[in-house]
């Protein structure tokens, strides 16, 4: 039978361990509702139900497409909030992006300049996992990741299977418009490619 000295003993040991995992939690937990969307307004929602939990968002007018102009097969609608908050990041314009009818990414244009928004989200989320050229950091936490301009401070969380989604829509129209814009090689009666003979200019 345990004596009650070694079972109070235990209970020091053991409360103190408690203490340090309770913030760790809390801490896990707030950012992955940070990561999950907007406040309320979470990935997957249609404008229609993001304008409820948010009325004053105001719609970013797209430009007006040209007589003649083939329109994109998608659906990309944006919607700005302003004199918002990201942690301890203040007067932040966010902006909510839509692809299909459905909330794809959530972008900040926070005040403090960006080394002070920078050091922040590298505290919030650790080092970046990756790293561009142009300075762009990469933090990807499985469905959702978080994308940041080094220079402008500008960041952005993403639902990153719908962000691939339009990402592969986009690359096929590119890839469409440049099969488009390709001469086609002439060809023989018999099918095979025919490449235009060269006269050879004379000697000189």
């Amino acid at each position: 039978m345990q004596q009650p000295h070694r079972r109070r003993t235990a209970l020091f040991v053991l409360l103190p361990a408690l203490a340090l995992l309770a913030p760790a939690a809390a801490r896990a937990a707030g950012t992955a509702a940070e990561l999950e969307g907007f406040g309320k307004a979470k990935f997957g929602m249609s404008e229609k139900q993001a304008k409820a939990l948010y009325p004053k968002l105001q719609e970013i007018p797209l430009p007006t497409p040209k007589p003649g102009a083939t329109l994109p097969p998608f659906i990309l609608t944006n919607y700005t909030l302003k004199n918002q908050s990201f942690g301890p990041l203040r007067k932040c314009e966010v902006t909510l992006q839509f692809f299909q009818h459905e909330l794809m990414s959530v972008q900040y244009e926070c005040a403090g300049g960006s080394e002070k928004i920078i050091s922040y989200l590298k505290k919030r989320f650790g080092p970046p996992q990756e790293v561009s050229a142009r300075r762009a950091l990469s933090w990807v936490f499985g469905k959702y990741s978080v994308t940041a301009m080094e220079v402008a401070g500008v960041f952005s969380i993403l639902d990153t299977a719908r962000s691939r989604q339009m990402s592969t829509v986009i690359m096929g129209l590119v890839m469409q418009k440049l099969r488009a814009t390709t001469p086609t090689p002439m060809a023989a009666p018999s099918g095979e490619n025919v490449t235009p003979a060269v006269t050879p200019e004379p000697p000189k």
